[in-house]
């Protein structure tokens, strides 16, 4: 049996009670965006606002990402001393040529 936009329309308007008739689930609104999104997701997928730390850190979502800079600088020193690797790379060549 198919049931037509119209006739699910209708009969909501009408209050029937009908098995196939049923109410999509309520969507809540971002914080900070204001898109609609189901309860209790823990990231917006439109903003990336973290909505539940509690269950974005059970994904791995709540840590921010490192960037390649911040590995550099919490690297050891003994590769050049925290510098990006061209920088590192060209001052020991610097210091055999003079």
């Amino acid at each position: 049996m198919f049931i037509t936009d119209l006739e699910r329309r209708a009969a909501r308007q009408l209050s029937l009670e009908k098995p196939w008739l049923y109410d999509p689930k309520p969507l809540a609104e971002c914080p900070v965006c204001a898109e609609r999104i189901k309860h209790g997701v823990a990231v917006c997928r439109s903003c990336g606002a973290i909505l539940d730390r509690e269950k974005a850190a059970q994904y791995g979502l709540g840590t921010p990402k490192r960037t390649r800079r911040d590995r550099l600088d919490a690297s050891p020193e003994s590769d050049g001393a925290g510098k990006p690797e061209q920088e590192a790379a060209k001052e020991p060549v610097a210091e055999a040529k003079q």
